[in-house]
């Protein structure tokens, strides 16, 4: 029996089990996954393409090479069915395997959008290495792409193709881009920005349908219709309208779950001896998508497991956005927390600064030669918890 279980080989799965390692080199660790195990930065999924890295590029290792490196056993290409909380076991396919603590890492899954048409199902999305293959594969001859979402991902992926050489355009129901982070003088100078660059927005749109050029093709141009009756022809749409948490294997199993799986700051779930972190877990009512809670969750977690309890404590976690048409760094307000924008805008940039109803700062977003003030207003603002 393994002293540790994980499920996910993310960066959250991955990091938890380094830092355990380190602290408990003696402990047999398992991490059972549904991809190859091969361990990569997500983050570089959305810049990789301007920096020519294929697919195969960005592996930083495979998987036997972090078997070895964390003297672990890792099971790729397996699909985790059930988590028996009685029995304290994980079953998939004929296999049940024990386990003493486990670690549910299991990530997010892009929202599939609902769109008519005979070429729908070619609508892509990115959201692991193999998925981002068969984007690549499929820019292969073509010219013209269409994004769904013009969120961080999108605008990050728009940005990365305009500088390839492609057309882009990018639909969104917003009416401006970065819609949950930026407020609107900081939007209207990042829009203008990736527009510079050749980027086309369509705001306050979406896809109706989506029909290939040749009707009795699979392959080849296809025809997008927007809900307001625009029509343009695109050779590849790749939808990044957002990440839903992974919490089904967690919700089957009588686990506590909301948006997220419910973890306290010891990342414990409402079972004693499983818990979680990374883009599928909710840590006290906050789910955060970004790589700096994991780094956090990861060292914080590893010391509880190895005996050592200690609670997770989240510092203001500014997010680049990786966008070289505008340079751009947000800390958005915590949830729940009221209070206005307040904006100041140049010809070279916008510094928006958050203040609550006491008219202390809980958040920033700056756009342009503005990203210089990061440190200095990352200084000022409180730690999330």
């Amino acid at each position: 029996m393994s002293d540790l279980m994980i499920i996910g080989t993310g960066i959250a799965g991955y990091s938890v089990a380094r830092e355990y390692h380190k602290l408990k080199k003696s402990s047999k660790i398992t991490l059972l996954t549904l991809d190859d195990g091969n361990s990569y930065s997500k983050p570089m999924l959305s810049n990789a393409l301007a920096k020519g890295k294929s697919s195969l590029d960005l592996v930083i290792a495979d998987n036997q090479r972090m078997g070895r490196t964390l003297d672990a056993i890792i099971k790729s290409l397996v699909e985790v069915s059930s988590i028996n909380i009685d029995e304290k076991t994980v079953s998939y396919a004929a296999t049940s395997l024990p386990y003493k603590q486990l670690v549910i890492a299991t990530g997010a899954a892009p929202i599939k959008l609902k769109i008519n048409g005979k070429a729908a199902d070619r609508v892509l999305s990115v959201n692991d290495l193999r998925a981002y293959g068969r984007f690549r594969k499929a820019l292969e001859n073509n010219k013209h792409i269409t994004l769904i979402g013009a969120g961080l991902i999108g605008c990050e992926f728009a940005n990365d193709l305009i500088i390839g050489g492609f057309t882009v355009e990018v639909l969104d129901l917003a009416e401006q881009p970065l819609s949950l982070l930026l407020p609107k003088k900081s939007a209207d100078f990042f829009r203008k920005s990736l527009e510079n660059v050749g980027i086309k927005f369509h705001f306050g749109s979406s896809l109706d349908s989506l029909e290939p050029e040749d009707y009795d093709s699979e392959e080849g141009s296809m025809q997008a219709l927007l809900d307001n009756g625009k029509r343009f022809s695109t050779d590849v749409v790749l939808s990044a309208v957002g990440l839903r948490p992974r919490i089904e294997l967690a919700s089957e199993a009588g686990i506590d779950t909301n948006r997220g799986i419910i973890v306290d700051q010891l990342m414990r779930t409402s079972n004693p001896n499983i818990y979680s972190l990374g883009d599928c877990c909710e840590v006290e009512g906050h789910v955060l998508p970004y790589i700096m809670p994991v780094m956090q969750a990861s060292k914080a977690l590893a010391s509880t497991l190895a005996g050592e309890p200690v609670e997770v404590s989240y510092p203001a976690m500014p997010v680049v956005v990786k966008t070289p048409a505008c340079a751009t760094v947000v800390c958005p307000p915590p949830k729940g927390v009221e209070g206005e924008w307040q904006e100041v805008a140049t010809d070279t940039g916008v510094t928006a600064q958050f203040f609550d109803l006491e008219k202390k700062l809980r958040g920033f977003a700056l756009v342009g030669d503005a990203v210089a003030a990061k440190a200095e207003l990352t200084a000022k603002l409180p730690i999330l918890f």
